[in-house]
């Protein structure tokens, strides 16, 4: 839980930072680490409430179904975004993906503090 709030608030730093390319880039990366830590702490937490998950969606899901995160379509949205970072070639697409992450930093965020509950 810890490496996941830390995550998150780097996540936070580096989007309070003016963009640029390396900026951007690094965004990008902490977001992936934001997303690895989301999905494996909710799948901790769901085999603690009996639940197994075993991939990111299926986790997401379980976290809608355990009442840990609320129905948004961005959840889905993430993951489509994170596998396509993996081959992330165009600068366009690194962009388009760029403009998410407040939102995603948002559910992220919202996330851990229903986890700290």
């Amino acid at each position: 839980m810890k490496d996941f709030e830390k995550a998150i608030a780097a996540l936070r730093e580096v989007l309070s930072v003016e963009k640029n390319k390396i900026t951007r880039d690094s965004a990008l990366l902490r977001f992936q680490l934001c997303f690895e830590l989301a999905w494996k702490t909710i799948k901790v937490h769901a085999r603690a409430e009996g639940v197994e998950c075993f991939s990111p969606k299926s986790c997401f899901q379980t976290a809608f179904q355990l009442n840990l995160v609320d129905y948004d379509e961005n959840w889905i949205n993430m993951v489509e975004d994170r596998n396509s970072i993996v081959h992330l070639y165009e600068e366009e697409e690194a962009d388009r993906i760029y403009d998410k992450l407040s939102d995603y930093l948002t559910l992220f965020e919202k996330l851990y503090s229903k986890l700290n509950q």
